[in-house]
């Protein structure tokens, strides 16, 4: 091993010492602070903050001491890489979230410095990542309408920087079998510039539901009825006149069942349903009334609960791989279709969680990520059909890399995904330029329809 080497290590290891002073510093000044107006409320919440931040530190150390920077390998990705070198396998160079103020930079500096660990160099590598953010119909309109900036239009540049630093860490980790505290170092990453108090958390569930903007069809019913963790409840959904009841519908399990209350419910009534972890109460008038039904998420009554079915699921991923037969795309979708069924960890951001976990799974198997078509197809097809798209995914976002390999990096994204005559026909049937304003809600059904007509008139 060369100089260089141990020169890089030990940079390495002296910023991680600093951190964990500065960590042990900040600590013992809470400690003498008392006279703080909401010292009850505000002592757990950044003891919370500083044991995760104790916990990262520390894998930081394992991670500097025994990972991929100890090694000088020739073959090693290097730290800038030239265009597309740094878009397969795992990520070698540093991480930024790591360094002391990055999350304060602007959040401009924070993508650019995240697109570069990632390899990220050009629009068409962009695009590719966008493929696994963004589903068809919104990134193919995007791009053929000549929208700005598409990776923005959904939660801004803060719901970029944040699934580029989540994707980067799982990027960097794909030695390490899943767990849940892999899960929850992602989820903190995705979670930490819009809702930093929350940020790594899980919760119990019991308070989720999916509100259905169209009906189900008959084989999106029978998937849902199919999975125990869900019930789908037919719209309209009301909880007039006198508010509903979440209950289990098998004792034991977490999947929830509807009552409606036929009276008023008592002052007694309702301090037994919030004393009741696996009871909730739906308040009338809490739901809007032209919704086309809900899909009830389920309840696991406490946090280690929730822990527990999180742990049992990676556990049962990691026995798996080492089965005869084990099939990486099979085993990565049924991963994620469980995950996301649960819906248990606090905040928004749950189908992006999922999918980074699945990413994961495939890329750490050898395979590439998965640039899914329909994202809500995860819990409304079968498992066999899901675990079908989940390969469709990853076998193209496969031809797109290598599109961009053998194009050197320099090809338009329209080109890339093929959309030249959508794109001519686009403004023929109607569609505007720049359709999407930067993080605002978009109407799924609208662009959906729009997308099936185009891509059919463009397959003529």
């Amino acid at each position: 091993m060369g100089g260089s080497g141990h020169g890089a290590i030990t940079a390495e290891m002296v910023q991680a010492a600093n951190r964990v002073a500065e960590a042990l510093v900040y600590k013992a000044a809470l400690q003498i602070s008392k006279v703080h107006r909401e010292f009850s409320h505000e002592i757990p919440n950044s003891l919370e903050r500083f044991q995760h931040k104790d916990e990262h530190l520390a894998r930081e150390i394992d991670r500097i001491r025994n990972g991929p920077a100890a090694r000088t390998d020739r073959d090693t990705v290097t730290e800038h890489p030239e265009s597309g070198a740094n878009t397969r396998g795992p990520v070698r160079g540093p991480d930024p979230t790591a360094e002391d103020g990055f999350l304060d930079l602007p959040i401009e500096d924070q993508i650019r410095r995240l697109e570069e660990a990632h390899g990220i160099r050009t629009d068409a590598e962009r695009a590719l990542e966008i493929s696994l953010f963004m589903e068809d119909k919104f990134r193919d309109i995007a791009y053929i309408s000549g929208q700005a900036r598409p990776e923005t239009v959904f939660d801004g540049p803060e719901g970029w920087a944040s699934w580029l630093d989540a994707r980067l860490f799982a990027r960097r980790n794909l030695d390490r079998e899943i767990s849940v505290d892999l899960i929850q170092e992602i989820h903190y990453r995705l979670i930490i510039r819009k809702n930093a108090a929350r940020a790594g958390e899980l919760g119990p569930g019991g308070k989720g539901m999916a509100v259905l903007s169209q009906p189900l069809s008959r084989s999106e019913r029978a998937a849902i009825e199919e999975n125990p963790l869900l019930t789908h409840v037919p719209g309209p959904f009301r909880s007039e006149p006198y508010g509903v009841v979440l209950y289990p519908k098998v004792e034991g399990q977490p999947g929830r069942a509807a009552r409606w209350l036929t009276e008023p419910p008592s002052d007694v009534e309702l301090a037994a349903i919030r004393d009741d972890p696996l009871l909730s109460y739906v308040r009338p008038g809490w739901i809007r009334s032209n919704n086309q039904g809900i899909i009830l998420y389920p309840n696991f009554g406490s946090v280690d609960n929730a822990n527990a079915f999180h742990g049992s699921l990676c556990g049962r991923y990691n026995d798996a791989t080492g089965r005869p037969g084990f099939s990486p795309y099979q085993s990565a979708a049924e991963f994620q279709r469980q995950f996301i069924s649960a819906h248990a960890w606090i905040g928004d951001y749950h189908g992006r969680h999922s999918r980074i976990l699945m990413n994961h799974l495939l890329e750490r198997a050898g395979k590439p990520p998965a640039a899914v078509a329909e994202f809500d197809n995860d819990m409304l097809t079968s498992p066999s059909q899901w675990a079908d798209a989940v390969e469709a995914g990853s076998n193209r976002y496969g031809h797109w890399q290598d599109k961009i390999e053998r194009s050197g990096g320099d090809i338009e994204p329209v080109d890339l995904f093929d959309l030249g005559p959508m794109q001519q026909l686009y403004p023929q049937m109607g569609g505007e330029p720049s359709p999407f304003a930067s993080g605002e809600k978009h109407d799924v059904a609208k662009y959906g329809e729009l997308h099936r007509q185009l891509r059919l008139a463009s397959e003529e």
